[in-house]
């Protein structure tokens, strides 16, 4: 059960830490658009 919920917070901070990738590499993709 501990594993299991342990998973689970893994899993979220990696969800987590993706969405603020994306939404990084989003917004240096919209700066360097401006940019052209």
């Amino acid at each position: 059960m501990s594993a299991f919920a342990n998973y689970q917070e893994i899993y979220k901070a990696i969800r987590i830490a993706a969405s603020d990738n994306f939404l990084l590499k989003n917004h240096t993709v919209h700066q360097l658009n401006q940019r052209l």
